[in-house]
């Protein structure tokens, strides 16, 4: 008879044919089993004492096979060695055997490599790593999964928490908000972004908007900085690109704004100054002979 090595907590089955005084199968009655721990004293209690024994009564047994079943849930300890008793009264006898021994190991914690068939019900506790792939999973991962996933196929429900790492790939869509993403998103973005929150540091490529060229009525982009900004309706040219000698784009603005509609002064004299509409800075300053030829223009963009 040799020893059964199980996990702490699962359980464990022996089996065991009664006999008669005339060596006949017997079902007897009153069958007991008791599970000692090897080594203990001998005045030990047993770890487990009770009717742990199934009397098989299908009509292919023969009378007085039974099944022993030993439950480690509670009670027992890991790596440790147990011897499981049995005890029947039969013909007026009660007699008593030793039906074999089991050890127990720790429950695994070492990572899981390989493949894995399948799961059924949950996995509890803490997973170290997994190699290889996983099918499926259905229902929710109420953890944290640290390190690299390399690859996801099919679609995930929900992420709530922080993704710590890189998302490589794509990502077909996104349902609800995203709190932030801290690195670069390295390829495109399609489809529409309801609302961005906060500042994006960069946008390498081109930005189309809802709508029309420009984002339309219903569409609006608010500029903190726009110095750098690059637009398809400005041709690709930048408010701080010259136009003309050192004359900015943005400078050529101000001076248009001015000579439509910014305040005038000098008219009647030879000496006419344009000044911002908002009053204060003179903008252009010019001689004007009777002619209506000009001279000595000074400009003030800043």
């Amino acid at each position: 008879m040799s020893d059964q090595y199980i996990t702490n907590g699962e359980t464990v089955y022996f089996h065991v044919g009664v006999n008669d005084t005339s060596g006949s199968g017997n079902d007897g009655a009153s069958a007991l089993v008791d599970v000692r721990e090897c080594g203990a004293t001998g005045a030990a209690p047993p770890i487990a004492s009770g009717t742990s024994a199934m009397l098989l009564s299908h009509a292919n047994y023969p009378a007085g096979a039974y099944e022993v079943a030993v439950d480690t849930t509670t009670g027992y300890s890991a790596d440790k060695t147990y011897a499981v008793f049995f005890s029947i009264t039969a013909d007026s006898q009660n007699p008593t055997g030793f039906v074999g021994r089991f050890h127990t190991t720790p429950v695994k914690s070492n990572p899981q490599t390989g493949s894995i068939v399948t799961v059924t019900g949950n996995v509890g506790g803490t997973v170290a790593s997994v190699s290889g792939s996983v099918a499926s999973v259905t229902g929710n991962i109420g953890g944290n999964v640290a390190g690299t996933v390399s690859a996801v196929s099919g679609s995930v429900a929900s992420v709530t928490g922080n993704i710590g790492g890189n998302i490589a790939g794509t990502v077909s869509a996104v349902s609800g908000s995203v709190a932030s993403v801290v690195g670069n998103v390295g390829g495109n973005i399609a489809g529409s972004v309801a609302s961005v929150s906060g500042s994006v540091a960069s946008v390498v490529g081109a930005v189309t908007l809802a709508n029309s060229a420009h984002g339309g009525a219903a569409a609006s982009i608010t500029l903190a900085d726009y110095t750098d900004f690059q637009g398809a309706g400005a041709g690709g040219v930048a408010l701080t690109d010259t136009v003309e000698g050192a004359i900015t784009l943005q400078e050529l603005l101000r001076f248009l704004l001015a000579r439509a509609c910014g305040p005038a002064s000098g008219g009647g004299s030879d000496r006419i100054v344009f000044e911002a509409p908002t009053g204060g800075t003179a903008r252009i300053t010019m001689r004007v002979d009777r002619n209506g030829n000009r001279s000595n223009i000074t400009l003030n963009g800043s």
